[in-house]
């Protein structure tokens, strides 16, 4: 193991324990590196950019109560988190990962790397068994995008930042 990917801990707020246990909850690979991460308002769901251009999907986190239920280590079968390969761009650097706060299915994610056409892509079933990313570009000059963030007040609306400024 070489201890890379995401790790997990309940008690990062709570001084009377006098050693913290961390959790293993997700193992990238040796020579990858998480590029992003981001979790849903309700705790379940961890988004988890990589630099292989793989969105992975950890589910399950609010029954994660202890190493054997969430530690990949263990390769325990109680392990109650689930983790799925959501979205794949090859050679694609994630820059931003984004869920509709008002939707969880809602899951936005922003590409970088130059000589691409499509850097903003949607699902509205990312929750689902086999979630589909569509490209949402739409008249958007062809430029890394570095992130991306829904309006909460409408989910139809997201704003993006590029090197060339902010769009909506």
């Amino acid at each position: 193991n070489n201890y890379g990917g995401v790790w997990m801990t309940r008690e990062v707020f709570d001084f009377s324990v006098p050693r913290t246990e961390w959790w293993h909850i997700l193992d990238v690979g040796v020579g990858n590196s998480v590029t992003e991460l981001v979790a849903s308002d309700d705790g379940d769901y961890l988004w988890v950019g990589v630099s292989t251009g793989q969105l992975i999907r950890i589910g399950n986190l609010n029954q994660a109560r202890s190493r054997t239920t969430a530690d990949v280590d263990d390769n325990n079968p109680n392990r109650v988190t689930t983790i799925d390969v959501a979205g794949s761009w090859v050679g694609r650097r994630i820059t931003g990962i984004s869920i509709d706060p008002n939707d969880n299915d809602r899951v936005l994610v922003t590409l970088g790397n130059y000589g691409n056409s499509q850097y903003v892509y949607m699902s509205n079933n990312a929750t689902s068994a086999s979630p589909t990313f569509l490209a949402k570009q739409g008249d958007l000059p062809s430029f890394p995008v570095y992130d991306g963030i829904f309006n909460y007040f409408n989910g139809d609306e997201v704003v993006i930042g590029t090197e060339y400024g902010v769009f909506s």
